[in-house]
């Protein structure tokens, strides 16, 4: 345990010309460990975005993002040698990109629309590389999505996605390629509800020795706000993650999160944050004792704002 101070800056520049948007971010976070230097972690993110309407039925979005960002010490495997932590050990430190963009077919508000997707990642850990090199690895992600208007504010969403991951060290044995068919709907039905449901099939191919997966998994996030002061949002997910590549008698994880947060304004100034989420991490494993870890995380904040763009908080997190 250790006291933390953090510190974290931000900044958004937009400009807009004849309907066409683009947006310039930075986000910082720096959290310093008053009882252990070693856990010091700056995680920095430069976000370039824009939105383009081609014509009243062509538009497209797109992004290009560099993160600069750390594992904390505990949140992966890959500090344990031989099964025992290694304590001087600094979190693992990475550069990720991330490039592409959606295409719509369809105006804004009719019955039908289409959408495609394609983007570029790639992520390279820069330390701690006699473990971390077998972790670089690049992704390609594809996808379609057709969203039908049933109601004035409700859409059902028919979604397929194709994402490939192509590790970059040949030893690191988990390259390969991971297909969504999901179907769910998106609303906003009233000023105080909101939310996105997504449930259906994942199936998760590995090219070389492992098993893959094939099973139900869902996305939801679901906003309430019962008062205008006043806010819940609740959120789940069932998903497929690697296993770090030093864990050769795991095949996958199926990581299943639950999540829920309540914000509430005070004043015009002062604001409270309470939220409560939790993480099952299933290994499917050769070996013949089946792992499963459970993560609770708690936090309560309270927040005050001195300006409009500066606010000081006191947070208290635990898991």
């Amino acid at each position: 345990s250790s006291t933390v101070q953090a510190l974290r800056v931000g900044l958004v520049a937009d400009y807009e010309q004849q309907g066409d948007r683009y947006q310039f971010g930075y986000d910082g976070t720096y959290n310093r460990y008053l009882s252990s230097p070693i856990d010091d972690i700056y995680n920095q993110q430069i976000a370039l975005q824009g939105n383009n309407f081609l014509n009243s039925r062509h538009a497209l979005r797109w992004m290009a993002i560099y993160r600069d960002a750390y594992d904390p010490r505990g949140s992966t495997d890959r500090d344990r040698v031989g099964g025992t932590v290694v304590s001087n050990r600094a979190p693992d430190h990475y550069a990720q990109r991330r490039i592409g963009g959606t295409y719509s077919y369809g105006v804004e508000g009719s019955q039908g629309r289409l959408e495609f997707d394609a983007f570029q990642n790639s992520k390279q850990y820069q330390n701690n590389r006699d473990s971390t090199r077998t972790a670089d690895v690049d992704s390609r992600e594809l996808g379609f999505r057709f969203l039908y208007r049933v109601m004035p504010k409700t859409q059902l969403v028919f979604d397929v996605r194709d994402t490939n991951f192509d590790y970059r060290a040949a030893d690191a044995r988990l390259d390969s390629t991971e297909r969504k068919y999901l179907i769910g709907a998106n609303w906003s039905a009233t000023a105080a509800t909101s939310g996105s449901v997504r449930v259906g099939q994942t199936v998760r191919e590995y090219r070389d020795f492992r098993s893959g997966f094939s099973g139900f998994s869902w996305e939801a996030a679901i906003n309430w706000k019962p008062f205008t002061y006043s806010r819940f949002d609740f959120n789940t997910s069932r998903s497929v993650v690697d296993p770090v590549s030093s864990q050769t008698y795991t095949n996958y994880v199926l990581a299943t999160v639950y999540g829920v947060k309540w914000t509430h304004d005070w004043t015009s100034y002062v604001h409270t944050s309470f939220a409560w989420n939790h993480l099952a991490l299933d290994y499917d494993e050769t070996t013949s004792t089946p792992r499963r870890d459970k993560v609770n995380n708690y936090l309560a904040g309270v927040y005050y704002d001195f300006r409009r763009w500066i606010s000081l908080g006191l947070e208290y997190s635990e898991s």
